[in-house]
């Protein structure tokens, strides 16, 4: 197993919001990647700490010694420590609790259990590769605006949210098809990890690359995740030469771009 990430501010911003995190503990392999607010205040605080908030939770929720071991129960208890620890962060800076509106999109790799456990907490894009090639999810929100984590600090925040910009569910299409469906709030989709090649997990930026014209570049997700090869820093090495390729051909991208891999072959 191996794992790997990138991250990059993109033109339209000043700071950049996205961060990008990937280890191998014991038997688990984690790619996860966060994308900050843009309208909320010092958000790139809350991604910059999000992913290895998320992995060092999700270790915790996984050693205790329960009664059962449903894996909806320990993820519930992973949410509770990460709001736990939001609080803890927030209050000792001094700042609010929006520093932690950003999204989370993480890749679980569960050698015991040969399971591939994906994370969908926000909008962007999945993309697994297996024995009978590629499949693409986009992840998104009717309004546009993801339910973060963080509104759970706030409750006023929260039943705003829930009044004014819908029910918080992400919506997945798979494959561009034009279908998209509901899932559940914080949903958590499952593979066998023996199908598994490559498992990437992408921020929304990587929708965001545009010509000179303003054309988008609706290629850019493959180019970035159909890596050559898997060895050491391959996705960094794969988004470098991407991000050189287009530069000579004019094309940038306007938001930050973020992308964490695992690879198991």
């Amino acid at each position: 197993m191996n794992v790997d990430h990138f991250y990059t501010k993109g033109h339209g911003h000043s700071v950049c919001q996205d961060f990008a995190a990937s280890r191998i503990v014991g038997d688990y392999g984690f790619a996860v990647v966060s994308d900050g607010c843009s309208s909320s205040e010092r958000s790139e605080i809350g991604a910059t700490l999000a992913p290895n908030l998320f992995i060092s939770s999700y270790l915790h929720s996984r050693s205790l010694e329960l009664e059962t071991d449903d894996n909806t129960v320990r993820d519930i208890i992973l949410r509770e420590q990460l709001k736990d620890r939001y609080t803890s962060i927030y209050k000792s800076l001094g700042l609010p609790p929006n520093i932690f509106d950003a999204t989370i999109l993480a890749l679980v790799a569960e050698q015991h259990t040969n399971r591939l456990r994906v994370y969908v907490w926000g909008d962007g894009n999945l993309v697994l590769e297996t024995s009978e090639g590629f499949v693409e999810w986009q992840f998104s929100y009717p309004s546009n605006a993801p339910f973060y984590l963080s509104y759970a600090l706030e409750p006023d925040r929260e039943v705003q949210y829930l009044k004014s910009l819908g029910d918080g569910k992400v919506h997945v299409e798979r494959n561009n098809s034009g279908i998209k469906q509901p899932l559940d709030q914080f949903t958590v989709l499952s593979w066998p990890l023996d199908i598994i090649k490559t498992a990437s997990i992408l921020s929304d930026g990587i929708e965001t690359f545009s010509d000179a014209g303003e054309q988008r570049i609706k290629d850019s997700l493959q180019l970035m995740t159909h890596f050559k090869s898997k060895v050491g820093e391959f996705v960094q090495r794969r988004a470098q030469r991407l991000l050189k390729d287009y530069l000579k051909q004019g094309i940038n991208h306007f938001d930050d771009v973020s992308c964490a891999s695992i690879n198991m072959v």
